[in-house]
């Protein structure tokens, strides 16, 4: 399992390479935030 936030721009070579390194045996799903994140140190 692995959970994360990326760059919309960086998904399609996210997907490629976790397609790659799970030789095919991969499910990804993909969900829009409603609001930016913010960082809460500053």
């Amino acid at each position: 399992f692995v959970a994360g936030v990326i760059n919309r721009e960086r998904v399609p070579a996210f997907e490629r390479m976790l397609w790659r390194i799970s030789r095919g045996n991969v499910f990804l799903r993909q969900a829009e935030l409603e609001k930016p994140l913010e960082d809460p140190n500053t």
